[in-house]
Formats: C-alpha cells, structure tokens, sequence
C-alpha cells in the first residue's frame, strides 16, 4: 500500500516522453515471481538473459541492517544517497552508479534510449 502511495504523490513525467513520435514500442514483461502463480501468462513474457536469475534474495534481516538509520515515517525524510546505494546494493548488479549528475533527461532522448539496454539488472522491470 506505501508503494501506491507514493506513485500517487509522485509529480507527473510528461516532458520525459515525445508526443511527437512516430514510432515506438513497448514489451511488458512478467516478474519471474509470477512464474509461480496459475496467472495465465505466456512463457515469453519472462524476461530473458537478464540478470535477476543470478540474484540472491535477501532476507527481512538483511534489508533492516541495511536501511538502518533511513527515516520512513514520513515523506522526504529519506537519506537519499544512502538510500540508493542500499537499493542497489540489494537489487543491482555491476558497477554501483556513482552520484546523480542531475543532467536533463529530456536532452538526447533518443540517443540515450538506444543506447540504454535496460539488461544487467538483478531485479525485474
């Protein structure tokens, strides 16, 4: 219930998108949790040649030690930084990203589109 708490706080991400575009597609994947439900989903909607195969879920215990400190009581009273180095460090795989550049993600859009493979993730989509 918190996660669709804060999606509905969240501000809207209209300027990320082109409404002018011409072409685009789109291929939801399913969560490989759901490998294990009686959902009717097609074997090809698994992601494949990912990562997340290759991760090691983490214990409650594991994710307490490791947002030790992180205020959630409220919203914005997160320790952002150290945040996302926990996120990353229980979800991630490779090289940890460094320090937020705070570059417009509206510039290069397509560039950076192509270029981004969304593979090497340890968690799903």
């Amino acid at each position: 219930a918190q996660s669709m708490q804060n999606d509905a706080l969240a501000l809207p991400m209209p300027d990320v998108f082109d409404p002018k575009a011409t072409t685009w597609s789109y291929r939801a994947e399913a969560a490989d949790v759901l490998r294990a439900t009686k959902l009717p989903n097609p074997a090809n909607r698994y992601s494949i040649n990912r990562a997340s195969a290759a991760c090691v879920p983490h214990t409650a215990a594991y994710w307490a030690a490791a947002m030790k400190g992180q205020d959630f009581r409220t919203e914005d009273h997160l320790d952002t930084t150290a945040f996302n180095i926990a996120l990353w460090n229980g979800l991630g795989s490779g090289p940890r990203p460094s320090v937020r550049s705070g570059t417009d993600l509206r510039s290069n859009r397509r560039v950076d589109l192509s270029t981004s493979s969304g593979e090497g993730q340890c968690h799903g989509s």
